[in-house]
């Protein structure tokens, strides 16, 4: 589905684009010995982690960064839209990486004081860049762990982002975010591929205190936005589930 954005939208993010260059433009890249030591990670696995891992996650965020926050912000600006998203003042992001979809929540939030976000990655260095991304905007809290729902402990009543974390994931433990999506006490965001989404969506019995809402959106950006998002479109697909108390 086509989704336009009001230019009021767009300007929010360009004053939090030009805000955050500075921080994004000092992570240094070579991008042909990003492609050599990706591929050399993908044949030898965690034996190079400790050398690479650094090297590799800014590699990772120099290139998708604004990206995939872009899709976190049209799918959260889509959900406010349609009057369905509540805003909390406590975040949780699992898998945050650098944290895309953190910077994402505060544009939509459009609130003066800082969010308290609460970062959850394996990585040491997609911590240390989110952090460093962003700044002084959050009071953060960092957990450095392989998630697992098994053992977490959320905060009632928070608001959980899991992007491109989904499609990470064994079934045993997409068996647990679907149980978190049943019968967990948070609403939670989900954005991933369509074709996961899809599968999330059709394993997924939500109760009646809860409401459930998926989309697959298209959005044409302006110019001067594509030179941030290295493309002229974004597509993205996502998955809302709402709990009703409160609303």
């Amino acid at each position: 589905m086509q989704y336009l954005v009001t230019e009021s939208k767009w300007n929010d993010f360009r004053k939090v684009f030009t805000e955050t260059a500075k921080n994004y433009n000092s992570i240094a890249i070579d991008a042909v010995a990003f492609y050599v030591i990706k591929a050399a990670y993908k044949c030898f696995g965690k034996a190079l982690r400790p050398r690479y891992e650094e090297r590799l996650s800014k590699h990772f965020n120099k290139r998708y960064y604004y990206k995939n926050m872009l899709k976190s912000l049209i799918s959260l600006w889509y959900l406010e839209d349609l009057g369905v998203l509540r805003k909390n003042e406590h975040v949780i992001d699992v898998g945050c990486g650098g944290s895309p979809s953190i910077l994402a929540y505060m544009i939509v939030q459009k609130k003066e004081k800082p969010l308290n976000a609460e970062l959850i990655d394996k990585s040491n260095c997609q911590i240390a860049i989110a952090e460093k991304l962003l700044g002084n905007n959050c009071e953060i809290t960092t957990h450095v762990h392989d998630f697992s729902f098994e053992k977490s402990n959320f905060t009632n009543n928070s608001f959980v982002i899991m992007s491109y974390f989904l499609c990470e994931q064994s079934k045993h433990k997409i068996k647990n975010i679907v149980e978190h999506l049943e019968f967990g006490e948070n609403d939670t965001l989900v954005i991933d591929y369509r074709k996961n989404i899809e599968k999330l969506h059709k394993k997924l019995r939500i109760p009646k205190q809860k409401k459930l809402y998926t989309w697959s959106l298209r959005t044409a950006l302006p110019f001067d936005i594509t030179l941030a998002a290295g493309e002229g479109s974004i597509h993205v697909s996502g998955l809302y589930v709402k709990s009703t108390e409160g609303s």
